[in-house]
């Protein structure tokens, strides 16, 4: 029975243990496609749904083997209109990040955190005297992925991350029938990232 016992407490022991050490600093960058889909209350000419590519800079610190704090930086291509020109998303994030390694090399996460995003949108509606405006909002969001380390510090993931959040106009000048509508906005991502722990 103690051999039994010791067997197990041997084999618990190599399980949690890497060859690779994954704390630190890491950096990098990624790109993908974002789902964007921007429903207005009053204004059906206003509602949006479109495939946009996007690219983010990223990066963050591991204080331990499974838990990190990451943040980012992003920005989209321009989003289809048929009603308004070309417009873009920019979002900035920061979450904390809880890592669970299935082995040396396979490690899966979770991460949820606070997600801010700008619609600039330049507008040639019928109800409105100015040309642009800026709609933003700032939320949670959740985010999960899988990860595979090599062994020189590289790290390549599959990413995904969701929020909702209802957007808020940040141009008050030439108030006009519009300005007092919500639009709320839906944002699922995924990208492929590549960084490289430090």
């Amino acid at each position: 029975m103690k051999n039994i016992l010791m067997t197990c407490v041997l084999i618990g022991l190599a399980s949690s243990s890497y060859a690779q050490d994954q704390t630190g600093w890491v950096a990098g960058g990624s790109i993908g496609t974002a789902n964007v889909k921007l429903k207005s209350r009053y204004n059906d000419t206003a509602t949006v749904k479109d495939d946009v590519t996007l690219i983010t800079a990223y990066g963050g610190y591991n204080f331990t083997q499974w838990f990190g704090l990451e943040f980012d930086i992003s920005s989209t291509s321009d989003v289809k209109n048929s009603n308004m020109s070309y417009s873009s998303i920019i979002g900035v994030s920061v979450a904390p990040k809880f890592r669970l390694h299935l082995n040396d090399n396979i490690t899966v996460y979770a991460k949820t955190g606070l997600q801010y995003l700008a619609y600039d949108q330049p507008t040639n509606g019928r109800y409105r005297y100015r040309n642009d405006e800026t709609l933003n909002a700032a939320n949670a969001y959740l985010g999960t992925g899988v990860q595979y380390s090599f062994a020189s510090g590289m790290r390549v993931s599959l990413d995904y991350k969701y929020s909702e959040m209802t957007l808020e106009r940040n141009n008050y000048e030439d108030r006009y029938y519009y300005d007092n509508d919500d639009v709320r906005l839906t944002y699922k991502a995924f990208t492929v990232m590549v960084g490289y722990q430090f």
